[in-house]
């Protein structure tokens, strides 16, 4: 496109985003058009149709935000932060084809397809189709979190775990739980940093095998949960933000504790994503 041109030109951008993100635009494309012909064909009215369209994809864009995805319980929101669209091409956007992002979108687009078949044809008793697919699709994609193949686009695999990282945690015979404290009221240059920190610390749990279970918790939305921070020696911090008239001071959380039985090894402040890999890995080496 004319806008990467002008940015490749005047710079020297990593090609693997750009790619990422032209790939995730076309997914997520094909998963709004085949919401859009399935609303058409179990509709007979255009305004009706246009309605119901929009509406299932705002819902399905939305169910992934952090505000929405906290109304609802642990276990609920983890499943509509995953059925979420914005979700997967986030995850894409970055620079990586995950197969459980590619399964995702292809699943997702293929249930729309089928509900559109079904409903013109309107064969007699084949309703039934339709939550079996939606079942199937729902059990090949709980399947795929376990089996799952990334390729990392970006210049310097900014992604990727290293091989030792990877060898070790497969080791893993016991069952460690990692607890990440991360604020999400912080200043906007650093929320890319959390959601940094949460894909590497759910990459450590895809490759333990089971025996790490990963929370993610924020401390400034519950009291309970901020006094448990406290109690594990996790501190609050100071983020500057500098505007056109300030320097604003936001307090907040970006600690993590990994426990073992009596035993516990913390990071109480991040110190940067470029060497959490290695801090993580040496603490669970601990």
């Amino acid at each position: 496109s004319p806008l990467v041109a002008v940015v490749a030109w005047f710079g020297e951008p990593d090609p693997g985003p750009i790619l990422g993100g032209l790939i995730g635009a076309l997914l997520l494309g094909g998963a709004y058009a085949a919401i859009g012909v399935a609303a058409s064909a179990v509709t007979e009215n255009q305004i009706i149709s246009l309605i119901v369209g929009v509406a299932a994809s705002f819902f399905f864009l939305l169910v992934g935000f952090e505000p929405v995805v906290n109304l609802f319980p642990t276990r609920l929101g983890g499943f509509l932060y995953n059925l979420s669209l914005s979700t997967h091409f986030h995850s894409i956007a970055r620079g990586v084809l995950d197969s459980r992002d590619l399964l995702f979108y292809a699943s997702f687009i293929a249930f729309f397809l089928v509900i559109n078949v079904w409903a013109v044809r309107r064969q007699k008793g084949r309703g039934v189709t339709i939550p079996i697919v939606g079942a199937i699709l729902l059990l090949v994609n709980y399947l795929g979190t376990s089996w799952f193949k990334r390729t990392d686009l970006t210049e310097n695999d900014k992604y990727t775990l290293a091989a030792d990282t990877k060898r070790n945690l497969g080791k893993l015979d016991h069952d460690l739980h990692l607890t990440a404290y991360l604020s999400s009221e912080v200043p906007a240059e650093f929320s890319n940093v959390r959601r940094d920190i949460e894909d590497l610390v759910h990459e450590f749990e895809s490759y333990a095998g089971g025996h790490l279970k990963v929370e993610i918790t924020d401390p400034g939305k519950n009291e309970e949960t901020a006094k448990a921070a406290e109690a594990a020696g996790i501190r609050k911090i100071q983020f500057q933000a500098a505007n056109s008239s300030k320097l604003e001071l936001v307090e907040g959380y970006l600690g993590m504790v990994i426990e073992y039985g009596d035993k516990t090894e913390k990071l109480p402040t991040v110190p940067g994503v470029a060497t959490l890999e290695y801090d993580l890995a040496r603490r669970i080496a601990k």
